[in-house]
């Protein structure tokens, strides 16, 4: 979700509406499943660029729905509610599943916060 968030919708966002982003400023972001399949997968292993499974995707993106940034237009397009957060992408993310009861006991144990962004680091 991480890296959804922070490397595939980001670059949905026109550089000059990124900068003027603020806490409560929101940028709304038209995307298809396609176009978050295709930025993943730049995420994953040179040694096996197949490994993304679009079932994860779609799990990542109901996850998304439940926090109420993602809606669902039609059956492979998102509205995305993109805006900026105060602390490491997955640390936010961690927080507001959490009050979803999503169980996040092996994220925190694995850690967060971390600058590698590689599909293989988090396997």
């Amino acid at each position: 979700m991480t890296i959804l968030w922070d490397h595939i919708f980001s670059k949905f966002v026109h550089a000059k509406k990124r900068k003027k982003i603020s806490d409560n400023k929101k940028v709304l972001i038209n995307i298809t499943m396609t176009q978050i399949v295709k930025g993943v997968i730049e995420f994953a292993p040179s040694s096996n660029p197949g490994c993304v499974r679009k079932s994860w995707i779609s799990d990542a993106m109901s996850i998304f729905e439940n926090m109420g940034i993602a809606t669902q237009k039609r059956r492979d397009s998102f509205v995305i509610i993109y805006g900026k957060h105060n602390k490491p992408t997955t640390d936010w993310i961690i927080e507001r599943i959490e009050h979803l009861g999503y169980d996040t006991a092996r994220a925190r144990h694995r850690g967060t916060s971390r600058g590698d962004t590689r599909m293989d680091d988090f396997t």
